[in-house]
């Protein structure tokens, strides 16, 4: 691969079902795919096309079903493949570990710090592992958290996407708090805006996926969380947001002891910020009086003043090396007021507030008005007992307020060590579980849950969410396709097919006689079994090459 040859590929499954409610059993597949691929332990179809989907009888009457090769999932239900809205694929060498109440957030981010990797190798290989545990489980997208090295930003995780059949964004992390973390800001993103000269800017409203597998994978910023990162560092995001578009991404209103150190410039945070070094006086002024949330909307809006002195000459900066964004005048990029700052940029770069624990009364709407998809990462929150500081996660009420809502396992780390099906060494960073946890606990509506398992994920991800479902809607026994969006299927010849990010069968439990009333999505979120991922609709790496059988 690639190559310029098809093959029509028909799937016979029990059912098919997607984010905006299609439910259609049995359901028949047609996929014009451009070959077979390998990665790791997972194998699959690659270069995916949809041509048809309907019952049974009614793709024995589509012409291109005569001579396709049959995949055979009669105990299955077909979904599309599912977007992980939140992970650290390069902490996935470490395994799950257990959380001490006692020793709280700080003692736990210890272990993290002293079991990082941080030389090309071992990252790249930590990541690949972590790639390989998501395809296992039906994911074929991901925002992934690219750790740095030392204090500065670090590409390494992207490369390693980037040969790989995932799409996404991957979010380099930094953090900036105190005088000197602010003066070596330029420093710190040296790396990601080195990648951004590669790539070129984005224009808000481009699509980001190129179904040809090239740039498939973006690199956006993560400043890591408002007790990590100040004014300055938020500022900088932003700015290359808003000229650039790039993605931002954020950890946000996780922790008591984020929400200790916002209130009153004390606690466990301020003794960690201490240990690294990088609590001063112009960190202790920044902190006190506040909750995450609004500090972090202050902070994204910042002043024009702020603004203009940081993002402007972090902007101009050699590292960046782009003369357009050089040439603008400073006077016309810090005229506007605050809040419609915040509001521009958010919606520009598609930001990702993680966890939102502690969600206030008033607070939703400061999220929503913004544009932010929240990347709730239910597992995770249960693992740190965030209920027990904070009651249970607010992300129906987020939903209802109109904030987006998307699903993210957060790192292998949180992860049950057992229990579940395991890759070669560890279980799966499967969102298939994630949104089985929710229906168990919640008894949420199905069709949310795969939503924001799919669709919502995608929308945050600035991926095209009509490849991240299958169809419109059901016209007698065959289902309408997709209206053309954010990438090219409005103009895809249908005898073609239509761009679709992957297909995913999940096997069915037998239901007892009291469960037969249940759609076929109630029945796979009932129950344990693995997500196969049948196909993808990449093709290659970035360097246009197949990717590595064995990474």
């Amino acid at each position: 691969m690639p190559s310029d040859r098809s093959t029509i590929v028909r799937i016979d499954a029990a059912a098919a079902c997607d984010g905006l409610g299609l439910s259609l059993a049995p359901a028949s597949m047609l996929l014009r795919v451009r070959g077979k691929a390998r990665y790791g332990a997972w194998s699959g179809l690659a270069g995916a096309r949809l041509i048809a989907l309907g019952t049974s009888t009614a793709i024995d009457r589509h012409p291109d079903a005569r001579n396709a090769q049959r995949i055979t999932r009669l105990d299955c239900v077909l979904l599309p493949g599912m977007v992980n809205a939140h992970t650290h694929l390069d902490l996935t060498h470490l395994g799950p570990r257990p959380f001490s109440p006692e020793g709280g957030f700080v003692a736990w981010a210890d272990i993290i710090r002293a079991g990082r990797r941080t030389d090309e190798q071992g990252i790249k290989s930590s990541v690949r592992m972590g790639i390989e545990r998501s395809l296992l489980a039906g994911v074929v997208a991901v925002a992934d958290i690219a750790g740095g090295v030392g204090r500065r930003t670090s590409t390494w995780p992207l490369e390693a996407m980037a040969a790989s059949p995932l799409v996404g964004v991957s979010y380099c992390e930094y953090f900036c708090i105190g005088a000197q973390s602010e003066s070596q800001l330029a420093d710190t993103l040296a790396a990601f805006a080195r990648r951004l000269r590669q790539e070129g800017s984005t224009p808000p409203g481009a699509s980001l996926m190129q179904w040809t597998g090239r740039r498939a994978v973006r690199v956006g910023l993560q400043p890591h969380a408002p007790y990590s990162v100040g004014p300055a560092g938020y500022a900088a995001a932003m700015g290359y947001a808003r000229f650039a578009g790039v993605p931002v991404s954020t950890h946000l209103a996780e922790s008591p002891e984020e929400a200790r150190l916002l209130a009153s410039a004390d606690g466990p945070f301020r003794d960690l910020l201490a240990a690294v070094g990088v609590w001063d006086a112009k960190a202790q002024s920044e902190f006190g009086g506040e909750r995450p949330i609004p500090r972090w909307i202050r902070m994204i809006g910042a002043s024009a003043g702020e603004r203009s002195g940081l993002v402007a000459a972090d902007m101009r900066s050699a590292a960046f090396g782009g003369p357009r964004i050089a040439e603008i005048r400073e006077a016309d990029l810090f005229e506007e007021e605050s809040a419609a700052i915040a509001t521009e940029s958010a919606q520009l770069s598609r930001l990702i507030v993680a966890h939102c624990n502690d969600v206030a009364p008033g607070e939703a709407h400061l999220l929503a008005d913004v544009g932010a998809t929240v990347a709730y990462c239910p597992r995770s929150s249960a693992y740190f007992g965030h209920e027990r500081s904070f009651g249970a996660h607010p992300y129906r009420g987020l939903l209802a307020e109109g904030v987006e809502v998307a699903i993210g396992t957060d790192s292998v780390v949180n992860l049950p060590a057992s229990g579940g099906k395991t890759g070669k060494s560890g279980p799966l960073l499967s969102v298939l579980d994630e949104i089985r946890f929710l229906h168990r606990r919640d008894a949420a509506d199905p069709v949310a849950l795969l939503h924001m398992a799919t669709i919502a994920g995608a929308r945050a991800l600035g991926l095209p969410t009509e490849a991240f479902a299958f169809g419109q809607r059901l016209e007698g026994d065959m289902v309408v396709p997709r209206a053309g969006g954010e990438s090219d299927a409005s103009s895809a010849e249908v005898g073609e097919g239509l761009p679709i990010a992957g297909v995913v069968a999940v096997p069915m439990s037998a239901p007892t006689k009291d469960e037969r009333s249940r759609t076929p999505l109630e029945v796979v979120l009932g129950g344990t079994a693995a997500a196969e991922l049948l196909a993808v609709g990449t093709e290659s790496g970035e360097d246009g090459r197949a990717w590595s059988a064995d990474p």
